[in-house]
């Protein structure tokens, strides 16, 4: 399993303790269906998802993917990796998931946010590594 260098996770510790004592946080299941990755978060308030972004673990500066909504269309709590959901626009480009290496993902809305974890396998499943 990939382990992120003992920095990179402090910093990464660092940005989600310096979230703000006003947001809430929730959790981001992230599965694989038939390969595909896919970031889903509860279907209960808060609910509605206006930003994700994926990081490699060791590298929060570059985004490999973004996506955010500054619209009030459909409510989004389910997004496919690469797929941009009605509403959405992405930000930059996107870069494949390498099998093996540790991601994070950051979902939010206002006042709330979700910070996962995960590797992709190499037979399409998923791996949850959390920093040691």
């Amino acid at each position: 399993m990939t382990r992120i260098g003992k920095f990179a996770h402090v910093g990464l510790l660092l940005a989600a303790l310096s979230l703000g004592a006003c947001e809430q946080e929730y959790n981001v299941a992230v599965t694989s269906e038939r390969g595909q990755v896919t970031f889903t978060v509860p279907s209960s308030e808060p609910y509605c998802l206006d930003r994700l972004t994926v990081y490699a673990a060791t590298d929060r500066a570059k985004p490999i993917w973004l996506i955010d909504t500054s619209s009030q269309g459909p409510c989004t709590t389910r997004v496919q990796y690469g797929a941009i959901p009605k509403g959405f626009e992405q930000r930059g480009p996107m870069e494949p998931l390498a099998p093996g290496k540790l991601y994070v993902v950051s979902a939010s809305r206002t006042g709330a946010t979700a910070l996962s974890f995960f590797e992709p396998g190499r037979e399409g499943s998923i791996q949850k590594e959390p920093p040691s």
